[in-house]
């Protein structure tokens, strides 16, 4: 199943953000968590981000190709950091550069994991209960924040636009 979020285009619903389904016909609607027989015509829809996160947590350094291309050496545990919930955008949306560091902006493609509930200290066994499913991330980085004026990564991949997902989720349970 591919769950996404449109906003309308047209007719007396403008502008309105809804929960879908994406299918070959177009978008079955979801409401209150329930699949409806509604449908919204693909010309009638604009696919945003698939979800809106309360925070969005990275796994940086997490193979050693990238590790060497940047010329740092692999860490020992995986580096966790995050990115602000400000930098979701559309998947086709613009990628707006800052203005105070337009230079050197960077960007990697990422397979993006969605936590479907809210979870806190889950073994091993239990945590792929907790998925939703996976969607494609497009992790944008300004390396001048990263590597010279700050030093660190936060504001570097927090710039608004700096995540574009989507277009959809791709559900556990297969393609619809």
């Amino acid at each position: 199943m591919r769950i996404g979020r449109i906003e309308v285009v047209g007719g007396e619903a403008d502008g309105r953000t809804l929960q879908v389904v994406v299918e070959d016909e177009g978008f079955r609607v979801i409401e209150h968590g329930q699949l409806t027989d509604r449908m919204i015509a693909r010309a009638e829809g604009r696919l945003l981000a698939p979800v809106v996160p309360r925070q969005v947590i990275l796994i940086a350094m997490n193979y050693a190709a990238h590790a060497a291309e940047t010329g740092m050496a692999p860490p020992d545990a995986p580096a966790i950091l995050c990115k602000t919930a400000n930098a979701i955008s559309a998947p086709d949306a613009p990628i707006v550069l800052p203005a105070m560091a337009p230079d050197e902006v960077d960007y990697e493609g990422e397979l993006v994991i969605v936590i479907g509930r809210e979870v806190k200290n889950l073994s091993d066994d239990e945590a792929l209960d907790a998925v939703l499913g996976y969607t494609c991330g497009n992790d944008v980085s300004a390396r001048d924040c990263q590597f010279r004026l700050d030093k660190q990564w936060t504001r570097a991949k927090s710039f608004d636009t700096f995540a574009p997902i989507g277009p959809w989720i791709e559900t556990r349970a297969g393609s619809s």
